[in-house]
């Protein structure tokens, strides 16, 4: 199967914590933008974190759906 990839991000502050951070990809998760990603044949297909060693954090949203 060959598939394509749509990454989004969401950069954060060095202030978040944990909690934040995971509330903020559960609202990304369940919004609209997903579920309308969702609708159009793209999966979730990974989710990381990014830390810096200034402290500075993020999220990397993977989508993938197979190539049309």
């Amino acid at each position: 199967m060959i598939y394509e990839y749509e990454v989004q991000t969401l950069g954060g502050s060095a202030f978040d914590n944990l909690e934040a951070i995971g509330d903020r990809l559960q609202g990304l998760l369940n919004g609209d933008d997903t579920a309308s990603r969702i609708a159009a044949g793209w999966e979730t297909w990974q989710v990381n974190t990014l830390n810096d060693h200034q402290g500075v954090n993020g999220l990397v949203v993977v989508y993938r759906r197979e190539k049309r």
